[in-house]
């Protein structure tokens, strides 16, 4: 008999070490993936509408477990392209209700359903609403207003390092990026400013990602034509996260800011 999926999902998380603080599956366990995907535990990525894409469960733990020593009770956070909402609830369950979450998007419909579940469909969620905001504003921009952030979370893949988000970042704090081509293979990157124009570069695993595009390009008729075959292809672009080996994982690159 097969085990229902949260059990082989939790399994998952066990055999990889994606969930080594507890507070990240306690997280989302309370936050409930389900909320925010048709099977939401099944490890596979989800097409939830405007060609919006909620990441593997796994992957999504596993970004929450590299944040981890960041996403601490009082912590301001980022949350670029926010998509379902699952990853900036799972965040500001962490951070508690002295921290706070910056949730952006630039599809009004993503950002009108996120809402109606925060305060309407989900009461256990107004809790989170509370130290939330949630933004219309393109991703690819840095959003200066709520910082400097402790974590920057990128949603989707960018073709470079984002050097224009690092001088947002308080000291210490972390960005969590996929750098690659598009449709390519990317590392998952997590970035740390550690003095005022010096930082760190952590290269933590291959994964495959989608990249941030225009609203229009979002949902174009082609798109939104076509859209019913993206869900066949979502495995290959979002298959299961593979860490680096030792030699590999935690190495890390320091480097200066550019002059302003």
């Amino acid at each position: 008999m097969t085990p229902p999926p949260k059990i082989l999902f939790e399994y998952v998380l066990a055999k990889n070490n994606f969930a080594q603080d507890e507070r990240v599956l306690e997280a989302i366990q309370w936050v409930d993936r389900d909320r925010f995907a048709k099977d939401g535990y099944i490890d596979s990525p989800h097409n939830f509408g405007t060609n919006s894409i909620v990441e593997r469960p796994s992957y999504q733990a596993a970004c929450l477990q590299h944040l981890s020593d960041k996403l601490l009770p009082g912590a301001n956070v980022l949350d670029l392209g926010f998509g379902s909402g699952f990853m900036s609830c799972c965040m500001a369950r962490m951070v508690g209700d002295k921290g706070h979450v910056t949730a952006v998007d630039h599809i009004p419909q993503l950002i009108n359903l996120f809402m109606t579940k925060l305060k309407i469909s989900y009461p256990k969620l107004y809790k989170l609403y509370k130290i939330m905001d949630v933004v219309e504003w393109d991703a690819r921009k840095p959003y200066k207003k709520n910082g400097p952030y402790d974590v920057i979370h990128f949603g989707s893949g960018v073709k470079h390092i984002p050097i224009e988000f690092i001088s947002d970042l308080k000291i210490n704090g972390s960005i969590l990026v996929p750098v690659g081509p598009p449709y390519g293979p990317h590392i998952l990157k997590k970035i740390t400013l550690i003095k005022r124009n010096l930082y760190t570069i952590q290269n933590l695993a291959e994964v495959e990602a989608f990249h941030f595009c225009s609203p229009e390009e979002q949902t174009s008729d082609f798109r939104q034509t076509f859209g019913h075959h993206f869900i066949r292809l979502f495995p290959l672009f979002y298959k299961s996260v593979v860490p680096f080996n030792s030699t590999v994982t935690g190495k890390l690159l320091t480097y200066k800011l550019p002059d302003a």
